[in-house]
Formats: structure tokens, C-alpha cells, sequence
């Protein structure tokens, strides 16, 4: 890359002198823009987050146009706006529906949103969380306006496609053995099963031990992906694909050996091409241009009061058999997941309707703790919530199945319960689980441990 940017420095009136657009450029928050637009959504959930504030000043003076910082009638109205008109609230104060270098990026956030909503629930404090935790490194997926070369990582593109694809150095190992490898390995041979697994150094002297069989498992999985790789790399390109083998003495342990024993003395397909040549064959392959890329040069936003809503009144919802079940089941669930003993209840609602995770209804947030109550009336559920027992909710536990939670474990003088909540009908799979869960505490060493399926009903 260095010497293509020189080259470009050199002749700055070649018109072969590409720009470069590197798997960082392509994120969605190296953006300012995109930046700005999460900044202002923190904003009016967090009206009194002064760092968050100074951020929305830095990238205004930044970007230039509308001042919005100091705005507290437009953020405090996107407040109660769905996420998705929410920005484009955003995007129609700051006057960017004809920013052209904006818009790809605008566009991708604005796909980010709507499949968030479509998928969960929880609004402008749900959809924040997920930025934060997940959402920031979403790609851009649509075409970046103008001829760029793109620089990324063979993982990275999975599922893409380019007219060309240059892999300049195709000669990665078929196993890196990068740094000490810890390898976890299992053995039926006395004393080293009395644990299931153990962990041993990854290298070739474990042939002659009795993990052998773990050692020959995951150096067949790092061939298999070390192939797995070059066959995403040629199979990117949609016309044309380059790939550079280094001279120098023959490895099978590296990738370009075999390329080299299948392709034999043919190194080069076709006759070879000066400069001179290549930039004559792009000039003619219309499909390398960018005139069939079309970009948007507009990003039209609408105002949400216009748009068609529906309707409908919550203080009319009436808790039967009728309503929505599901839904009552997920919010119960997460309430008794943070809840210590039952006087937690109207804090933790607290907190549910805080988050966006539940209506700020007084009538609806009364009939969730008129539920609990009711749950928690009869024995022996009353007895797990009495405050006499150390309580771990949703910890996970590691074992051979991979990764189990059980909802709540309850702990008191060498006495193990654990419990998981259930709001729909008994199934053979629920007592499956919670045996699960039990065999788990005891092989920790835990001998009094008992299983309980909690079905409450609403």
C-alpha cells in the first residue's frame, strides 16, 4: 500500500491513482456523522450526561452546520419517538439528506435501526445497550461512492463479491502454533480421567501421550480452516483474481506450497502484462467502472407525525387468558431475574419501565406486581425469596455441554437449590434441563443439590 501511495503522490495526475478504504473506514462508527447521530439519541435518554453533551459539541463544530447541543425541546421530543424516527428527526435538523459522503453511512444506520426494532424490544435505551455491546461494529454493506481499492482481512470478506481480488500475500501456515496454545483434552486413562478435561500445552510431542486423539482433532480443524481460508479468498473475485506466492524455498506446511503442487509449471495464466496492458484491459471492462454502481445522491426523511400509525389505548388492556401471553412471560422473567427477596419488586419495575423494557402505565405496572405477589404466595416459593438464602441469578456454568444458566440457585448451609421459571405448559425437555442444571452442581462437588421446575401461572 505504501508504494501505491507514493506512486500517487508522484503523479498526482494519473488517472490510475486509486483511493484506499480500510476495514476501519468502513465501520459504521468511524462516521461522525454516524457518531453525532448516536451521541444526540444518548442525549435525550440522558439529558443530564455532561460528557455526552460536550461529545455533541465537539463533532457540531466538527461537521459545521445546525447547533443542537443546547436544544433541549428537540431532544427532549425524541425522547418518546420510536428509535427509527428518532433519526430521522435527527438527520432533517442537521440538514444531511444532501450530504453525499454521509449518505452510505446514514443509509446503514438507518437499516440498523429498523432491523433492531423489527427484532427486539425496549426502544431508545434498548437499542443503545445493543450500540454499545454489539451495534458499533456493523459494517457498511452498501457501495462506498467512487473507484477505491478495498483493504480487509479474508474473514472479513465473507459473503462479499469484487470485480478484483489481489491477494498479495498467499502464504499463510497450515498451522500457526502462534504463542502457547492451551488445548483441552480428555483421556479415559487412569489417574488423568478424573477430570473430564484438562489443560495441556498444544504441540507435537502430545503424540505420545494419551491425548493423543484431542491433538489429532484440532490439527485436522486447523488445517481444515487454513483451507477453509483460501477458499473464501478465490472465490471473492466476480472476474479477476491475483494471487502472490513468495519465491522462496517449498513448504507443506504452508498454504502456497500446495498451490504451487497443483498449478505445477503453469505459474501464470495467460501472457504476462505490462502496465501498459492492464490499464488497457480495465479501460475496456465496463464491469470494473463505476457507472453501474449507482448511489444515492439524496437521502429524502419524512416527518413521523405524517406517517400512518395505529392506534390503540393501553388503559384499555385487561389481564386474561386472551392477552398476550408471551410477553408477559419474557417481563415477569426478567423482573425475578434481578430480584433478590419479593420487596425488590417495585424496584425492579422501576428499573423495567426505566429501560423501555415496560410501559410507564400505572394500571399495567400494577397488575406485574399484583402477579408476582401471586406467585410468590405459596409455598415453597415464598421460602426462596425470604432473604435466608445467598442467591445467584442467571450465573453461568461451564461444562462439557457448553454453557448452561439457570434462572436462580439458591445456596444455605450446604444446600443447593435450583430453580428455573417456566410460564407455558410442562414439556419432557423442561425436566431434561433442570436435570441438567443438577448434574452440573454436583459434579462441582456439591452433594445436597435439588431441582425445581417453577411453572407460574398468569
Amino acid at each position: 500500500m505504501d508504494h501505491f501511495l507514493r506512486y500517487r503522490r508522484e503523479n498526482p495526475g494519473d488517472t490510475h491513482c486509486y483511493d484506499f478504504i480500510s476495514a476501519d473506514s468502513l465501520r459504521l462508527d468511524a462516521s461522525p456523522y454516524v457518531r453525532l447521530s448516536v451521541a444526540l439519541l444518548r442525549k435525550a435518554l440522558y439529558p443530564g450526561d455532561d460528557c455526552n453533551t460536550e461529545v455533541v459539541r465537539q463533532l457540531e463544530r466538527q461537521l459545521g452546520g445546525a447547533k443542537v447541543s443546547d436544544d433541549e425541546a428537540f431532544t427532549g421530543t425524541m425522547r418518546t419517538m420510536p428509535v427509527s424516527d428518532a433519526f430521522e428527526a435527527i438527520v432533517r435538523r442537521m440538514g444531511w439528506m444532501e450530504c453525499i459522503q454521509a449518505l452510505p453511512y446514514l443509509q446503514e444506520l438507518h437499516d440498523v435501526l429498523l432491523a433492531f426494532s423489527d427484532k427486539e424490544s425496549g426502544g431508545l435505551y434498548a437499542f443503545l445497550r445493543w450500540w454499545e455491546n454489539k451495534g458499533h461494529d456493523t459494517m457498511l454493506t452498501s457501495e462506498f461512492p467512487g473507484a477505491a481499492i478495498r483493504i480487509l482481512t479474508i474473514h472479513k470478506a465473507k459473503g462479499l463479491e469484487a470485480p478484483v481480488v489481489i491477494v498479495p500475500f498467499c502464504n499463510w501456515k497450515l498451522d500457526t502454533r502462534a504463542g502457547n496454545y492451551i488445548l483441552w483434552a480428555g483421556t479415559e486413562q487412569a489417574p488423568f480421567n478424573r477430570l473430564e478435561k484438562l489443560p495441556v500445552t498444544y504441540k507435537d510431542n502430545l503424540l505420545q501421550t494419551y491425548f493423543a486423539g484431542d491433538y489429532f482433532t484440532e490439527y485436522a480443524q486447523r488445517l481444515l480452516d487454513a483451507l477453509n481460508m483460501l477458499y473464501v479468498a478465490i472465490t471473492r473475485p466476480a472476474d479477476e483474481l491475483y494471487l502472490f506466492l513468495v519465491q522462496q524455498k517449498k513448504s507443506t506446511k504452508e498454504i502456497a506450497g500446495h498451490i504451487e503442487d497443483v498449478l505445477g509449471d503453469r505459474r501464470e495464466f495467460g501472457e504476462p502484462l505490462s502496465a501498459k496492458d492492464i490499464r488497457q484491459r480495465h479501460n475496456n471492462k465496463s464491469s470494473l467502472t463505476a457507472n453501474n454502481v449507482y448511489s444515492l445522491k439524496v437521502y429524502p426523511s419524512g416527518d413521523f407525525n405524517e406517517s400512518l400509525k395505529l392506534a390503540y389505548r393501553e388503559d384499555e388492556f385487561d389481564f386474561s387468558q386472551d392477552s398476550s401471553m408471551r410477553q408477559w412471560g419474557i417481563i415477569l422473567h426478567k423482573a425475578l431475574s434481578r430480584m433478590t427477596v419479593q420487596e425488590d419488586a417495585p424496584r425492579v419495575l422501576e428499573e423495567l419501565v426505566a429501560e423501555g423494557e415496560l410501559s410507564g402505565n400505572v394500571q399495567t405496572v400494577q397488575q406485574y406486581a399484583e402477579a408476582i405477589a401471586r406467585a410468590l404466595s405459596n409455598s415453597p416459593a415464598r421460602e426462596w425469596f425470604d432473604g435466608s438464602w445467598t442467591v445467584r441469578n442467571e450465573i453461568a456454568i461451564l461444562g462439557p455441554e457448553g454453557q448452561l444458566r439457570p434462572d436462580r440457585i439458591l445456596e444455605k448451609n450446604g444446600r443447593m437449590v435450583v430453580i428455573d421459571y417456566k410460564f407455558g405448559q410442562p414439556h419432557p425437555s423442561h425436566q431434561r434441563q433442570i436435570n441438567s442444571y443438577v448434574a452440573a452442581l454436583r459434579r462441582m462437588g456439591f452433594q445436597d443439590v435439588e431441582g425445581h421446575l417453577w411453572y407460574i401461572t398468569l
